[in-house]
């Protein structure tokens, strides 16, 4: 198992937790907002399977941003609702940064790839993660936007440079055989103080 920080890993958190425990809602303050322990967990599981270039470039992302005063999260969160309320989207969009060119591909075609290890994680352990985001359909979702809509819109708050080498980080990873899914599982339910996915998965099935 790999180590469960690095100075790299605490800044990308440390400045999405900024960002995010930032961003505006209409209803005020969410329940996740006050979850920093929560947060800090779930992003740190996926940063632990990153390689040190593609960590390094997304920190310079989160890094150029604030120098630029814009919140990757209310950009993230914004975009999402390009898919859960058009109408919305369409009056804010113009407030939005302009994706450059070859993003949407990128992060389109990084999240195709997502999405199928998704759902073969979720039918190998659906315990993991039962209550978790719906994986593709935004109007049944229990929390109001799919797992998908909430990746790609993510996806697009990244710069080409990390698109770039997050795409050859998975393509690396599909290569081998190995599911990025499971491999980020694998890594929060370590941090939960698991051995593995099946002894998460059947501890959380027994409850």
């Amino acid at each position: 198992m790999k180590e469960e920080t690095s100075p790299i890993i605490d800044e990308i958190i440390e400045r999405e937790w900024r960002m995010f425990s930032a961003v505006q809602s209409l209803d005020g303050q969410t329940a996740c907002q006050r979850q920093p322990d929560t947060f800090d967990l779930q992003r740190r599981s996926q940063y632990l399977t990153w390689p040190a270039v593609l960590l390094c470039s997304y920190r310079d992302d989160l890094r150029a941003a604030s120098d630029e005063g814009r919140n990757l999260m209310t950009e993230k969160y914004a975009r999402m609702m390009e898919h859960t309320d058009p109408d919305a989207f369409a009056a804010i969009e113009e407030r939005l940064p302009p994706l450059e060119d070859g993003v949407a591909e990128l992060a389109d075609g990084a999240a195709d790839l997502i999405v199928s290890w998704e759902a073969d994680a979720r039918a190998r352990h659906p315990f993991i993660v039962e209550r978790g985001r719906d994986l593709s359909d935004d109007a049944a979702s229990r929390q109001g936007t799919s797992f998908e809509t909430y990746l790609r819109a993510e996806l697009r708050t990244y710069s080409p440079r990390t698109l770039r080498l997050y795409a050859r980080h998975l393509q690396g990873l599909a290569d081998q055989g190995i599911n990025g899914s499971e491999l980020i599982y694998e890594q929060l339910v370590r941090l939960y103080g698991y051995e593995s996915l099946d002894e998460a998965n059947a501890a959380m099935s027994a409850r």
